[in-house]
């Protein structure tokens, strides 16, 4: 990685790729882990927990193992439901709210057959008729496993693994599982399996954790109990008599006293009185746990320790794990989570404790936290109150490929970007002076010091779990896992998300003072030009090019590249990929190309091109030019007189600070003055204009436009098109200048408490005025207009229901609802009331019911129902299904080949000239009822009935466009000696 930070919908087969759960409130991602080498092709294996998947009733839970391949992730996502046997499989639950998949783990080679095996926690399995008793149980690892794309844990018989059933009613066996490592040093790996809720003699809930050691006829029977414990085949870890919840996560340690044998470390984050939370390590040994029974008040400096947190509620040892070696000096380190933990004054803002490893760790019999100073550690503090980071904290290998082992901490609630519990993540990297002072704040991390993850969406959760995978892509460096259980992949709400990260072995090219000519490789590098007008090409793989001083041209070429232009009038090229390109101080030109790209042009007069794809423009202080091009584009002026142009498809324009010229051209654009005296031009499509403060210049263009000057003196001109003025009450603004209202067409939309009953409205001359009744405050001047062209019916008080990312279902009540569903499947209801429904994009469903309703579908293959009352229902892009009902209903297909009921009533069918209109089908024109309504909607030319071609094909009839051969409708069950000029009306 090359950059600070990454979003996570800048996750690609470049750098990684997203793994998505499958049904609603599965939870996938709510544990991860490597699964090792499970299947011997040398590349190690992915293992995702989802325990409230339903495969064998309610909540009984899954588990997917996903093979690890040269290619993996080349299409940016993977999806659960796709595993087959050759890519990796599912591992199904036993029955009804077992919770298969609350915990996941590698276990290393248990049995010692060369393959390594996984185990997988059932926290509330009722094994033995004891509910909630849990279980655990261990996959063996082969050549054939999971090879028809499934396999089932009640099946589990000895030769492919055992269960191991919890012992009591509560117990809760599973809640934590994992590998520990060769604790015992007769070279076969062991695991430890974590239990909550066993009582001691005090009736306060002590926990136990087990050691299992490996063997090779290991669990050859089918099952492994417990309470055959006896010290050589395994031993518990316990405390008598406190009221410490143990073993809510029990791991490998790794060898952190240098003695050449694995340890373990227990963390406990609930100690009372003060819940400031314990951690245990016990040092392994080949007689280790040999009378069967460990007691952490045994651990005397000889054996292990005990780590105390250091303040009340802190909660250390809420996540615990080896860090590997990330220091160099040849001893393994620890982490410490404290969720709870107070950094820099801030609340609940989590700390993590590193813990170096050393010959004499631990020889006192206790650590104190607040000990970490530097010379034995260091405490890595969260950035804001209530992030809790250090809920999760992991080694991550070394991730960036410079000889040092990195670590990984998650932020569950963090709030990037201002999205509530979206969450953050955070790879930290290794060095022989990491820590050195004895603290690291998150907040200071850059790109040669660590990588800040980034959720995007609300209530994520990203970072709840984060593990490392060793190498999954087989490219010589290792890979991370972060787990989002609260995404909603696929639009199935908290179905789960998991992100993996690949790391990247960076060969840094650096240039000189002089004027460099600097060219990377087909693998990604970070080349920096320093001083002199450079000129540097990235070439393949994922590079960082940073110009640095004076003028310099940066190419990024192939790979998602970030490019740095640094100080002077740079030209920067992301070329191939999703590139980040910043121009920073100097007159910048900037030119995305193809990929989902970012461009900040910082300070300076900059031009800013997204070209294809989905663009953020972002142009900085300065009177910058930002072109969205083609793809859905955010475009941000940010400070400076700016021009923005969305350009092709629907964008988001906003002008920021300074007077701006703001235009949407085609699409169904979001046009924002902000401050300033701006001028906003909607162009073709159906746009969304608000001027914001200031006096502002707004046009709609064609297409159904709803306008909003804001604050100043506004002027508003609709264009073609049926187009919405929007008026609010408010002392603050300034009246409203309307320039064409177009009587019949046009409405003006009432908001903010405003209501017909409390307007007046005066002839003036030429004009109309619309004032408050109460006060007489000017609010309006419509131009060109007479008193009697308008009355109720061409205003409506609108009750707004606004839709998320998401799908959505919003039902509106009695009143006149402006309902928009934005992105997302959404269901849009009007109910009463002359309602106006926008489905936006992708596939929506819309019901007018009652009242005179407008329906617009937008992107998406949509339906619309008017249902009663005189509707308007325009289909938009793509393929759309479109039901007048009862009443006198206009229909309009817009973009695709959409399908058309009039139903009951005197219906109209608009026809227009068109590039993408397609040809519509139109199912029960009524002769002698229904009319054709010919217009100009696009301002391409008018029709008239002596422009059109009719023709018969069987029992329909096409309407085409004479010389050129656009067929704009087939109408079925029709006579062509039916249609004449009296049945198509001129708009």
């Amino acid at each position: 990685m090359f950059t600070k930070s990454i979003n996570t919908n800048q996750i690609n087969n470049g750098n990684g790729f997203v793994i998505n759960g499958i049904n609603k409130f599965d939870e996938s991602g709510a544990a991860i882990s490597s699964a090792g080498d499970l299947n011997g092709d040398g590349i190690n294996d992915i293992l995702i927990g989802a325990k409230r998947g339903d495969p064998n009733g309610n909540n009984s839970g899954q588990s997917y193992v996903i093979f690890g391949n040269k290619n993996l992730g080349d299409n940016d996502l993977l999806q659960l439901d796709n595993l087959d046997g050759t890519n990796g499989f599912v591992i199904n639950g036993e029955g009804i709210g077992d919770q298969a998949g609350f915990g996941v783990s590698r276990a290393g080679d248990v049995n010692n057959d060369g393959y390594e095996d996984l185990i997988i926690g059932a926290r509330d399995a009722d094994s033995n008729g004891n509910i909630d008793a849990g279980a655990a149980y261990v996959v063996l690892g082969g050549a054939t496993i999971g090879n028809n794309g499934s396999l089932e844990l009640s099946q589990l018989n000895g030769n492919n693994g055992f269960v191991v059933q919890g012992k009591s009613i509560g117990d809760r066996l599973g809640i934590s599982v994992s590998d520990a490592g060769d604790v015992n040093g007769d070279g076969i790996e062991d695991f430890v399996i974590g239990s909550q809720d066993i009582y001691g003699d005090n009736n306060g809930y002590l926990g136990e954790a087990y050691v299992i050691f490996g063997a090779e006829n290991l669990g050859n029977n089918g099952n492994f109990e417990l309470d055959n414990l006896d010290g050589n085949n395994g031993f518990v870890l316990k405390q008598a008599n406190a009221p410490d919840s143990l073993s809510i996560f029990a791991t490998n340690a790794g060898d952190v006293n240098g003695d050449g044998i694995d340890d373990l470390i227990v963390g406990t984050e609930n100690s009372d009185p003060t819940v400031a939370g314990k951690s245990y390590v016990v040092f392994g040994s080949n007689n280790l746990g040999n009378t069967g029974v460990i007691d952490f008040a045994d651990l005397d400096g000889n054996n292990g320790f005990e780590i105390r947190g250091t303040r009340k509620n802190d909660r250390a040892g809420s996540s615990v794990s080896q860090a590997g070696d990330i220091n160099g000096d040849g001893i393994q380190d620890l982490l410490v989570g404290a969720r709870y933990g107070r950094a820099n004054g801030n609340n609940f803002a989590g700390q993590t404790y590193v813990i170096f490893g050393k010959s004499t760790l631990g020889n006192t019999g206790s650590l104190n936290l607040n000990q970490i100073n530097g010379n034995n550690g260091f405490v890595i503090n969260g950035i804001d109150s209530g992030d809790r980071s250090g809920a999760s904290v992991s080694k991550a290998g070394d991730f960036n490929g410079d000889g040092f082992d990195d670590l990984m901490i998650g932020a569950p609630a963090a709030d990037p970007d201002e999205q509530n519990d979206a969450g953050q993540s955070y790879i930290v990297y290794g060095g022989a002076n990491v820590g050195s002072d004895g603290n690291l704040d998150l907040a200071s991390l850059n790109r040669r010091s660590g990588l800040v993850v980034n959720a995007i969406a609300k209530g994520e959760n990203l970072g709840l779990v984060v593990s490392d995978l060793g190498d999954i892509n087989d490219d010589g460096v290792d890979d991370v896992i972060i787990g989002a259980p609260g995404g909603s992949a696929n639009e199935q709400a908290n179905s789960g998300n998991s992100y993996v990260l690949f790391g990247n072995n960076t060969e840094v090219i650096e240039g000189t003072d002089e004027d460099d000519s600097l060219e990377g490789s087909v693998k990604g590098e970070e080349i920096n030009g320093l001083k002199g007008e450079d000129t540097i090409i990235g070439n393949g793989g994922n590079d960082l090019l940073d110009g640095g001083d004076n003028s310099d041209r940066l190419f990024g070429n192939n790979g998602s590249d970030t490019l740095l232009g640094g100080n002077g009038d740079d030209f920067l090229f992301g070329q191939l990929g999703n590139d980040s390109l910043q121009g920073s101080n100097g007159n910048d030109s900037l030119e995305g190309n193809s990929g989902n790209d970012t461009l900040v042009g910082g300070i300076g007069n900059d031009t800013l091109f997204g070209n294809m794809n989905d663009d953020s423009l972002e142009g900085g202080s300065g009177n910058d030019l930002l072109l969205g091009g083609e793809g859905q584009d955010s475009l941000l002026g940010l400070i400076g007189n700016d021009t923005l142009e969305g350009q092709a498809d629907d964008d988001l324009v906003d002008g920021g600070l300074g007077n701006d010229r703001l235009v949407g051209n085609d699409g169904f654009d979001t046009i924002l003055g902000g401050l300033g005296e701006d001028t906003l031009i909607g162009d073709a499509g159906d746009d969304l204009l608000e001027g914001g403060e200031d006096s502002d210049r707004l046009e709609g263009g064609a297409g159904f436009d709803t306008l909003f000057g804001g604050l100043g003196s506004d002027t508003l001109v609709g264009g073609a098109g049926l187009d919405l003025f929007q008026l609010r009450k408010s002392s603050s603004l300034n009246e409203t200048v309307v320039e064409d209202y177009m009587d019949g067409a046009d409405k003006f939309q009432l908001t903010g408490g405003l209501t017909f009953s409390k307007l007046l409205i005066n002839q003036s001359g030429n004009n109309v005025e619309i004032r408050l009744r109460n006060d007489n405050q000017l609010i309006a001047l419509v131009k060109n207009t007479s008193v009697e062209q308008l009355d109720h019916q061409d205003f409506y008080q609108t009750h707004d229901l606004i839709g998320t990312t998401r799908a959505d279902v919003l039902v509106g009540n009695e009143k006149d609802n402006y309902i928009d569903g934005k992105l997302g499947n959404d269901s849009l209801a009007g109910e009463d009331g002359d309602d106006t429904l926008k489905g936006g994009n992708q596939n929506d469903t819309l019901f007018g019911n009652n009242g005179n309703d407008l329906l617009f579908g937008g992107n998406g293959a949509d339906e619309l129902e008017g249902n009663s009352g005189n509707d308007t229902l325009e289909a938009g892009a793509n393929s759309d299904l479109v039901f007048g009902g009862a009443g006198n209903d206009l229909l309009f297909g817009g973009d695709g080949t959409d399908t058309l009921f009039g139903n009951a009533g005197r219906d109209r069918f608009e026809l227009t000239r068109g590039n993408n209109v397609g040809s519509d089908l139109i199912k029960d024109y009524q002769d002698g009822v229904d009319k054709f309504l010919l217009s100009d909607r696009f301002s391409l030319g008018s029709l008239e009935f002596s422009d059109l071609a009719l023709s018969q094909n069987g029992n329909s009839v096409e309407i085409a466009i004479a010389g050129d051969n656009q067929i704009l409708a087939v109408v079925e069950n029709a006579n062509i000696a039916d249609l004449e000029a009296n049945d198509f009306l001129i708009a």
